[in-house]
């Protein structure tokens, strides 16, 4: 539980959420054949909102971004750390992300109320190490991607 009040440095966003979904899951097809996993996906969904409730992980995201273009986005609606409070009654759009893969939090009480969304969430990389370590290369996998980076 003491996650990020362990960490000697200040969390900063340094990894993209799609980024983490795929560290947890440990394959980039997220949703499987089909989606046939959109279940195991919601539920990473709920653990990461989980983490974030209980201080365990900062996520980052920009207030501002229904009214700023996308491209706009990294100029004009800076990356802050979301409240823990925000997550009592917010999460994870599910919906939006798997139509569109836009990560976003919405309010799960009131449907209407998109006032107190963030939106392009990030995450800590070293939190994200500590939590969810990335899996081992075996030294046959890192000869071959040092000798063929491409592939």
């Amino acid at each position: 539980m003491e996650t990020v009040k362990k960490s000697l440095q200040k969390p900063t966003a340094t990894m993209k959420f799609i980024d983490v979904l795929i560290r947890i899951r440990g394959k980039v097809d997220i949703f499987g054949p089909e989606s046939s996993e959109s279940r195991d996906v919601l539920a990473t969904f709920t653990l990461i909102r989980e983490k974030a409730i209980n201080d365990e992980i900062v996520v980052f995201g920009r207030k501002e971004w229904r009214m700023t273009r996308a491209e706009d986005l990294e100029i004009l609606a800076p990356r802050i750390p979301i409240p823990i409070k925000h997550w009592e009654d917010h999460v994870i759009d599910y919906t939006v992300f798997a139509n569109d893969r836009l990560a976003i939090t919405e309010n799960n009480k009131t449907i209407q109320d998109t006032k107190d969304t963030y939106g392009d969430l990030w995450f800590d990389k070293n939190q994200v190490d500590t939590i969810w370590p990335a899996p081992k290369q075996t030294i046959k996998e890192w000869i071959k991607s040092k000798l063929c980076p491409n592939g």
